[in-house]
């Protein structure tokens, strides 16, 4: 099975906000990662949000302010040796 990483989290939440299902994790360098799993159809999205997809404004707000959420709680649980707060 291939994987798609990405840094964006702009890119992460338009896939996300069109149903893709997203996996974060941390880099080495400590960066998180936005996993999807690749297939055509992932690549046709990413087209389609390269070429100024339009999406609601609202939920693609909601949706960033939700991955940086879990973003938070991705580092928070890797700063605390796994036990988040």
């Amino acid at each position: 099975m291939e994987l798609y990483e990405t840094l964006d989290i702009y890119r992460a939440a338009y896939l996300e906000l069109i149903g893709y299902e997203v996996t974060l994790s941390t880099n080495k360098q400590g960066r998180v990662l936005f996993t999807f799993i690749d297939n055509e159809e992932l690549n046709e999205a990413i087209d389609r949000y390269n070429s100024k997809a339009v999406v609601s404004a609202r939920d693609f707000s909601e949706k960033i302010k939700d991955l940086k959420r879990r973003m938070f709680s991705v580092n928070t649980g890797r700063r605390f040796n796994g036990n988040t707060r």
